[in-house]
């Protein structure tokens, strides 16, 4: 082998060196003649390996500006300089220009003399496309980074310095990028504690992973799961951290904690109820059955009627017992309504006072009642809500003032405005106070202040929070002023419409003498508890009834065709035939069989049991146990109804007109006909032209777009305005829905006022349906 390799030979190898180059070359003589490309130069110029294109000079590889700048200014210049680089243009294939970064070096020959030039060109475009490329790859990746809900850093471990976070990681830490990077992580991460920091004690670990907490920059701490993964990059050791906030997780957690506790103590305070409910119904259990016994060991008659008031008043107490556990599962179920109608304050009041007064007496207390004589004489409400609400701070207010004290109950008005007033109800005694922790759980259902007082005093603990959820039924709430061991003031306030006391139609009475009221009057009574009839037998026997019975449905329809009764007092629930399909047969009777009265008498009391009464055809419904006044109140309504003999009735004034009324049953307290019949001059006519250009108004429609769109003023206005057209067509319980509104839309409480605008709308739907359904003309 030689020892030197020739000339030729080293210039082949030096030309497919040169070949094998991946950017533009190219050589041209000093008159700008091209004679050599490599093959990068034909793939840059679009051409194939097999084509040779016909470009011998400059002047045709270049783009006719470069061309110019090349001649006039590179050329002189490489010589001079040693080479030329910077940005020029050279014509593609298809004759677009190809933007290039070109470096320009020159050739001399053997004699030093100048032979021409290497031009070495790179496609800028290529260039800024890669570039582009790896910008958007790079802000992508950081998007990524910043968009995800999990906090990210990089720590160089050789440091323990910060060189990277994501956005929600400067979100978690309430710090800014340039707060975080380029710290110690202890100084960031472990709060200033190195020796605590998981970074520098655990580096033999390949994953870090544990629950931790993080200093924010206003010093609160989160909870978080950190995992931390090393990593190497150019032989540098690399943590990863990452953080997940478990703030809501903790929380909901403690959620559940306090839920499980709170559950907890419900089942103790329901054991307890139910512990005290057994004790408060056993007491009267126990003196029903004991009195019951002794009169069968008596012939004393003083002493049987000591047995039988004791009896009375044992079965009165239980059957209060059992209808403040139903007043609190009907309040709970939602399914409790108000029965709005025109009462008297003064009347209730003494009603109230005249129940309270031998629980008063008992204990020589000092009953004070006061009343601000400018209330109006009648008004719009509940009054039997109401009643049970006053009764209650009473009958609390008598257990807990010592003997030969004083306390009173009462009613001041707060304000008035055309159409309304605004009353104060309030109860006060000299009594035992409530401290601050028994006030907390005084409205609890199923808890007592103190379980002390159930032993020493006794009740179930339903009372309050009963009348609590009365009041705000009605709109309003229970306030409570109290000092322990001096007494308390149990008080609320009530927006109430003002009634006209003309035209008033008066219901709430009762008929002292019942001797031979009914005399002759024929009864078919149907239930299928034989017991049930002996005691309506008893209870009616002064009046003067005949009675037939029967034990089923199905035997009260066999005999209601033979016989023409005055009235069916009509048990519900019975075996062979319930009373609703024994009431469909008889009214599909011919007449005069088909128009006797019916009266359900059932346990089943709530709203929805009586509406269905009356739908199913029945005239009234009477609740079971019985109350004997009111039994005879509403048989004389229908069978003494205009009998002028009977004089047991007072006289009621009736319309002129009479509308076409569907066979419906429906509250007055929704639409009273009679007094707007006669607000508007007895012309059933116009008031049915009136109540439809009402129904048409869409009161509601402008108060829901009002409201929606924040503009109380207007609901207010509106609500007013509907307050005043309900007072003139006798609409009760829209008038009061909607005073409500208005009053809680002055007091700013729009919040509440939205909750209040739902009630309303039911109150407005059943109005409407009702004026509709009623005016028929």
């Amino acid at each position: 082998m030689a020892d030197h390799l020739s000339d030729a030979y080293m210039n082949r190898i030096k030309a497919s060196m040169i070949d094998s180059f991946t950017d533009f070359i190219s050589i041209a003589d000093t008159n700008r003649k091209i004679i050599y490309f490599n093959p990068a130069a034909y793939r840059m110029m679009g051409y194939s390996p097999d084509e040779r294109p016909d470009i011998t000079t400059t002047e045709q590889l270049h783009t006719k500006e470069a061309d110019d700048i090349a001649k006039e200014f590179i050329q002189p210049s490489v010589f001079a300089k040693g080479f030329w680089t910077g940005i020029s243009y050279i014509k593609h294939k298809d004759g677009s220009p190809i933007k290039v970064e070109m470096t320009v070096f020159p050739l001399y020959g053997p004699n030093g003399e100048e032979y021409g030039t290497v031009a070495v060109m790179r496609d800028v475009n290529e260039l800024t496309k890669m570039n582009e490329r790896l910008k958007k790859s790079s802000e992508l990746f950081q998007k990524v980074l910043d968009s995800s809900k999990i906090g990210i850093v990089l720590i160089n471990m050789e440091t323990n310095i910060i060189e990277m976070v994501n956005q929600y990681t400067e979100e978690l830490l309430q710090m800014k990028s340039e707060e975080i990077v380029g710290k110690k992580c202890f100084d960031i991460l472990c709060h200033q504690n190195p020796d605590l920091c998981p970074h520098v004690n655990e580096r033999d670990k390949q994953v870090l992973l544990g629950e931790r907490f993080l200093q924010r920059k206003d010093g609160s701490f989160l909870p978080i799961i950190k995992t931390g993964t090393w990593i190497n990059i150019d032989n540098k050791d690399y943590l990863v951290d990452t953080f997940v906030d478990i703030s809501i997780q903790k929380e909901l957690e403690n959620n559940l904690n306090d839920a499980r506790i709170a559950a907890e103590a419900a089942n103790r305070s329901k054991s307890e109820f139910l512990s005290r409910m057994s004790h408060e119904m056993r007491t009267p259990l126990n003196a029903i059955i004991g009195m019951t016994q002794i009169t069968d060991k008596t012939d004393s008659v003083d002493k049987l009627r000591e047995c039988i008031e004791t009896i009375k008043l044992s079965s009165n107490h239980l059957l209060s017992l059992i209808n403040d556990v139903l007043d609190l599962s009907k309040i709970e179920e939602g399914k409790l309504e108000l029965n709005l109608g025109a009462f008297s304050v003064s009347n209730m009041i003494q009603k109230i006072a005249v129940l309270i007064e031998p629980k008063v007496k008992e204990k020589n207390i000092r009953l004070a009642v006061k009343i601000d004589a400018g209330i109006p004489p009648f008004l719009i409400g509940d009054s039997l809500r109401i009643s049970q609400v006053l009764l209650n701070f009473l009958s609390n207010s008598v257990k807990f003032t010592p003997k030969d004290s004083e306390m009173s109950v009462t009613v001041k008005m707060n304000s008035k405005s055309k159409g309304s007033v605004n009353l104060h109800f309030s109860v006060s005694d000299k009594g035992i106070g409530i401290t601050e922790d028994q006030l907390a759980r005084l409205f609890s259902p199923f808890v007592q202040a103190d379980g002390t007082i159930t032993r020493k005093y006794g009740g179930t603990g339903l009372g309050l929070v009963i009348s609590k959820r009365l009041i705000n039924i009605m709109g309003s709430d229970i306030a409570v002023e109290t000092k322990y061991g001096e007494g308390s003031t149990f008080s609320f306030d009530l927006d109430l419409p003002i009634a006209r006391e003309d035209d008033l139609k008066i219901e709430d009475f009762k008929i002292e003498d019942i001797g031979g009221i009914f005399k002759d009057k024929k009864v078919l009574l149907v239930d299928d508890v034989e017991l049930n009839r002996i005691i309506v037998h008893e209870l009616l026997a002064e009046t003067g009834i005949v009675f037939e019975d029967a034990c089923d449905g199905k035997e009260a329809v066999e005999k209601a065709t033979q016989t023409k009764y005055d009235i069916i007092l009509m048990d519900i629930q019975m075996p062979v035939m319930d009373g609703y399909e024994a009431t469909r047969l008889i009214r599909a009777m011919d007449k005069p069989f088909s128009e006797v009265p019916i009266v359900a008498m059932s346990a089943n009391v709530f709203k929805e049991d009586v509406e269905r009464s009356l739908s199913e055809g029945m005239d009234a419904h009477i609740g079971k146990p019985v109350d004997v006044d009111k039994m005879v109140v509403v048989i004389n309504s229908l069978v003494n109804y205009g009998d002028p003999e009977s004089g047991k009735l007072p006289t009621i004034k009736t319309a002129t007109f009479k509308p076409n009324i569907i066979d419906i049953g429906f509250d007055k307290s929704y639409f009273n006909y009679e007094m707007a019949l006669d607000m508007h001059d007895n012309n059933n006519i116009a008031l049915a032209i009136l109540c439809n250009e009402f129904i048409q108004s869409d009161f509601y429609g402008k108060l829901e777009s009002a409201m929606d769109s924040g503009d109380y003023i207007k609901a207010d206005s509106i609500a007013r305005i509907l307050v005043q057209k309900s007072q003139d067509f006798a609409l009760p319980s829209l008038a009061a829905y909607a005073g409500t509104l208005s009053e809680t839309l002055k007091r700013g409480h729009y919040d509440y006022a939205k909750m209040y605008l739902n009630d309303l709308h039911k109150c407005y739907v059943k109005t409407c349906e009702v004026m509709s359904n009623l005016l028929q003309v």
